[in-house]
Parts: C-alpha cells; sequence; structure tokens
C-alpha cells in the first residue's frame, strides 16, 4: 500500500513538473545588450537560433574597448 502511494505520488509529480515547466525561450522576450551593466545600443538586434544567441561582435568588441576596422583589400574585418 506504501509503495503504490509512493509510486502515484511520484508519477503525479512528474507530470506536474512536465506540464508546468515554461520553456527558456518564452515568446515576445527582447535580449539585451549589457557591457559592465551598461545597456548598449546596437543596429543589428541579437538573435536566438537553435538554440543559440547570435549577437552583433562588432558593437560588443566597440563596447569593451577594441578598435575595429574593415579591411576593404581583404575583405576581412580585424581589431586593431
Amino acid at each position: 500500500m506504501v509503495k503504490s502511494r509512493r509510486a502515484l505520488f511520484c508519477c503525479l509529480l512528474l507530470l506536474v513538473l512536465f506540464v508546468y515547466t515554461v520553456p527558456a525561450q518564452a515568446a515576445g522576450t527582447s535580449i539585451k545588450l549589457l557591457i559592465d551593466g551598461q545597456a548598449i545600443q546596437s543596429d543589428v538586434a541579437p538573435v536566438i537560433s537553435n538554440n543559440r544567441t547570435m549577437v552583433p561582435l562588432r558593437v560588443i568588441s566597440e563596447g569593451l574597448g577594441a578598435q575595429v576596422a574593415w579591411m576593404v583589400l581583404r575583405a576581412l574585418c580585424g581589431w586593431l
């Protein structure tokens, strides 16, 4: 009797956990870029795609103090 109650309790607990879990990415949630607690603005918005967050690297690099330049002849982006 005790084992059947324990099994029933465990099944109900698992059912509740599966039903009421919230996905990590909620619809309509915007991603904020922060560096040292300061919000930074970007011309391209961050995107979550295939469980990966893609952010504009140039804006973050410049926010951390790096100088980023476009090398026209090589068609490369580099840090100075």
